[in-house]
């Protein structure tokens, strides 16, 4: 079969379902927000060299409905439906629609109701996607021009004087393209790494003023392509709120005092020479963020050991990272995984085990949903929570707190029970292994952790029978007095 893409219907086609999408949209561009932040329909009318409209606007009877983050615009709206493809089949959400059965149809979310009653996360996707100004960031209303910040009513008469004296889009566009080259002398945009987790999702930072306007990924971003969450999208209102700290405080008679660096890197020597100088370089530990570089780590532990005298020095990732690090370097024999995100997507099975992925790591929960939901891919969690994964799984398991260990290996010692294991690879590469799983019985499994051995059963069964698993875990498990025990349990049933 042959598809033309350019001939005279083709193109006949695409000016109708043009013309009626300029039938949904005021056309302002000179004083819109989105000016030009790669409008779509903007471009394709420059494009298309179309210079009048077919059909009349039409006014819909909604005002704008608002949220924390971002406004949707029922009069600016297309109906195009990407940003309803987004939620619906990219994050897997779930919350908007068009009421495509309304007489005016517009986006809404859920059973029609605001943005703000909703069951919307704010990952943000729905903005990006937006081809116009219809879904925007609440931040970029009225700050993206020198005349957008125009009050609503003036801002209507400068619409309608530059029709009137515009009647083809040829003089619109070339104004507001203009418009646009002017922008960009205020706005800066910067590319940067969200550090909010490790998925680290790439984006372009809109800044003016040195007052951030929006976050955008973008399709090269190799982590996220366009996909972000609520922290990565929007959380980064701290940045310029004026309750942030701008100078250093010192404790003086009961109460902080602002006081400048000078000052205050002074107070903190003359106590650390003090200290040392009474009790001794060991009498001071240093704790470094995992918020922190690798440089800054490397420089307070060279402030510990060269300047202090000390090698008590500890990083917080030991607390919750160092367990997954242990049951690697055990197993692996590399304290990393050897999968990637696309293999989270590709995998037949995924089990998520002590994490609620959807909260923690948005982007990449995304991505399992869309593979559960669209090809099929099977879901099980063990949590000692039910959250928004566990709803969504296949099947899901509340083990008792601290039991993981237990199920792992009666599960693990049931695969090799039954010949359900790589005889081959257990042989040559493992020493001992099943000594260590004797005392692990279906009985003692159910009896400790809670879960009926049927279940552990058939569990155990169709993760060695998928044709691929994908296991994650997060600090459900390595915050366990046994976490590298039972991460190295996880890593073993693999």
């Amino acid at each position: 079969m042959c598809v033309k893409t350019k001939n005279e219907a083709v193109e006949i086609s695409q000016k109708e379902v043009l013309d009626r999408f300029l039938e949904k949209h005021m056309l302002y561009c000179t004083v819109c927000d989105y000016n030009n932040g790669d409008c779509e329909i903007h471009n394709t009318i420059d494009e298309w060299g179309v210079q009048h409209q077919t059909y009349e606007y039409k006014k819909k009877p909604y005002d704008k409905d608002y949220g924390p983050f971002y406004r949707y615009d029922p009069n600016q709206c297309i109906l195009c439906g990407r940003c309803v493809e987004a939620c619906q089949d990219v994050e897997v959400n779930e919350t908007i629609r068009i009421d495509w059965e309304s007489e005016h149809p517009r986006v809404i979310c859920d059973n029609d109701v605001p943005i703000n009653e909703s069951s919307y996360v704010s990952c943000g996707q729905c903005a990006t996607v937006c081809p116009c100004n219809a879904m925007m960031e609440v931040n970029m209303e009225g700050n993206l021009g020198y005349l957008t910040d125009t009050e609503p009513g003036s801002l209507t008469a400068m619409i309608d004087i530059i029709k009137k004296s515009e009647p083809g889009y040829g003089t619109l566009l070339a104004a507001s393209d203009s418009e646009a080259e002017i922008r960009k002398e205020i706005i800066n945009k910067t590319k940067s790494v969200c550090t909010y987790c490790g998925v680290s999702c790439s984006f372009e930072v809109w800044t003016k003023d040195r007052e951030i306007l929006k976050v955008q990924p973008s399709h090269d971003s190799p982590a996220n392509k366009i996909a972000s969450c609520v922290k990565g999208k929007f959380s980064w209102g701290h940045i310029n709120s004026d309750q942030r700290l701008t100078k250093p405080l010192v404790r003086k008679e009961g109460a902080f005092h602002e006081v400048e660096w000078e000052e205050v890197l002074q107070v903190i020597a003359n106590h650390f020479t003090k200290i040392k100088a009474q009790y001794g370089p060991d009498s001071l530990s240093f704790i470094s963020s995992s918020k922190a570089t690798n440089e800054e780590s490397y420089l307070m532990q060279k402030l510990s050991r060269q300047v202090i005298g000390t090698n008590n020095v500890d990083n917080c990732s030991r607390y919750c990272q160092a367990p997954a690090t242990i049951g690697l370097i055990r197993t692996v024999g590399i304290g990393g995984d050897a999968g990637g995100i696309i293999d989270l997507e590709k995998a037949a099975m995924t089990v998520l085990i002590g994490t609620n992925t959807a909260e923690a790591h948005p982007v990449i929960a995304s991505r399992m949903k869309r593979a559960q939901k669209l090809y099929g891919q099977k879901s099980h969690v063990f949590d000692i929570r039910k959250h928004e994964m566990a709803e969504r799984a296949d099947e899901f398991y509340q083990p008792k707190p601290g039991t993981d260990l237990a199920w792992l290996s009666v599960v693990t010692k049931y695969i090799i029970d039954n010949d359900l294991y790589d005889k081959a690879f257990i042989d040559e590469w493992v020493d001992d292994y099943y000594k260590s799983l004797k005392p692990f019985t279906m009985t003692f499994a159910e009896e400790t952790t809670g879960i009926p051995k049927e279940r552990l059963i058939r569990f155990a069964y169709e993760v060695a029978k998928a044709e691929s698993v994908a296991i994650c875990w997060a600090m459900g498990i390595t915050q366990q007095d046994i976490g590298s025990d039972s991460s190295t349990a996880i890593s073993n049933l693999l």
